[in-house]
């Protein structure tokens, strides 16, 4: 379970338009990467993403039902914070 500062914290940035919220919903990567893509090397090769507004131009990931998973995750938390748990 998370704690509620954490809690609140993750809500701000997942509800902030300049990182995860959008237009059409919740995004898989926040829109902070659009300035700022991420890398990792891995066995000498790099490997790349960034935001793409729309359609993503990197196959590393396949789609992300993000906002059904946040859905159901708030729906669980509020069952639980409503019965006292």
């Amino acid at each position: 379970m998370v704690q509620t500062d954490r809690l609140k914290a993750l809500l701000k940035r997942l509800l902030d338009e300049n990182e995860f919220l959008s237009g059409g919903g919740i995004r898989a990567l926040s829109k902070y990467h659009e300035a700022h893509p991420y890398s990792v090397t891995i066995n000498g090769e790099v490997h790349s993403i960034q935001y793409d507004p729309g359609d993503s131009t990197s196959d590393m990931f396949g789609a992300i039902p993000t906002g059904g998973a946040l859905f159901g995750y708030l729906s669980t938390l509020s069952l639980y914070s409503l019965s006292g748990v």
